[in-house]
């Protein structure tokens, strides 16, 4: 009874058994701590370098507009006839053909805030490799905006056509109204005239008759006379200054439309002697970067240490437990 209580208290960790331990075992865990870390250090050479190239394109612009927006310029590029042979052949140091799969696959499209721009960005493997495939990339845009910046030329100049049709036309319209008018204002001015002439005769008549001469039916019909061409004549100076009211209204329209039909020709003009932008172009330098691809160092040194460390430890830990286990037989052996 007494040596098994014995060696129940052998069986006990102690904090001196652990210091001991790590006394005993510490050059070797320092060492593989150290292993790891370097293979760590130098497995990061293993993986390749990735190189990257960004930029801003800002597309063509006709009138102060651009031809494509961010969104439309990211469609284009993704459609089949984008990049042909002859741009891709430029893009490779070696003067390798890349596919434009691989070229697309390269490729991160981003739009921006600003309707006309967009943010490219290319990566690849081959450290010549990233800037030429950018300027690639805007000389097929180049090439794609051309036809739709001479497309929105003849458009432009088609609306300014049309403009000058829609010019005449209304001066025409405004030409024939005011004419008409102007005609209308003539007939009543002459109407009224004579009616002003019909109403002196009958006042002349009135106060010039003597007094035996006009019976009373005759004096009778005489002011009724006066009085529905004094009536008449009121109307026609109503109706002569309606006419001229609508006259003054409707020559401020018509000059207003006219004016503004002038300053949109002026201004589509102006827009088709100076685009503002005839091709698409980098905004800024092309900036180049380059980093390794795979894990980065922070976490490979984590690893390397995890692992032999972790390694050298539970090893010392069998080892220190082998030991331990076959003092114990021994002194069981001589115990009995």
């Amino acid at each position: 009874m007494n040596a098994t209580s014995q060696f129940d208290q052998d069986d006990e960790i102690t904090l001196i058994d652990v210091v001991n331990f790590f006394k005993k075992y510490l050059i070797v865990l320092v060492t593989a701590s150290f292993l790891g870390l370097a293979i760590a250090y130098f497995s990061q050479f293993a993986f390749p370098i990735k190189n990257q190239a960004s930029a801003l394109i800002a597309s063509a612009k006709i009138s102060g507009n651009p031809l494509q927006d961010s969104n439309q310029l990211l469609a284009s590029m993704r459609m089949a006839d984008f990049f042909d042979d002859n741009t891709i052949k430029g893009c490779s140091a070696n003067g390798v053909i890349q596919s434009t799969l691989a070229l697309r696959e390269n490729l991160s499209l981003t739009p921006t805030d600003s309707p006309a721009l967009i943010s490219l960005n290319y990566q690849s493997l081959i450290a010549g490799d990233v800037d030429p495939c950018m300027h690639v990339v805007l000389e097929s845009v180049k090439r794609y905006q051309k036809p739709m910046f001479l497309a929105a030329k003849m458009k432009l100049s088609e609306q300014i056509s049309e403009l000058m049709v829609s010019l005449q036309v209304v001066e025409e319209r405004y030409r024939r109204l005011r004419s008409i008018s102007e005609q209308q204002i003539v007939d009543l001015s002459n109407e009224l005239n004579a009616t002003n002439s019909i109403l002196s005769l009958i006042n002349s008549r009135i106060l010039n008759a003597p007094s035996g001469d006009v019976d009373s039916s005759g004096a009778i019909m005489l002011l009724f006379l006066l009085e529905s061409q004094q009536q008449r004549a009121r109307f026609k100076n109503n109706d002569i200054f309606t006419l001229k009211e609508k006259m003054l209204s409707f020559e401020i329209e018509y000059e207003k439309q006219i004016s503004d039909l002038k300053e949109n020709i002026l201004n589509a003009e102006n827009n088709l002697m100076v685009p503002l932008t005839k091709e698409a172009h980098f905004l800024g330098p092309v900036t180049i970067s380059s980093s390794r691809v795979g894990p980065s160092s922070k976490l490979l040194a984590f690893a390397g240490l995890i692992i032999f460390g972790g390694l050298a430890l539970v090893g010392c830990l069998f080892q220190a437990s082998y030991a331990s286990a076959v003092t114990r037989v021994k002194k069981s052996k001589k115990v009995t």
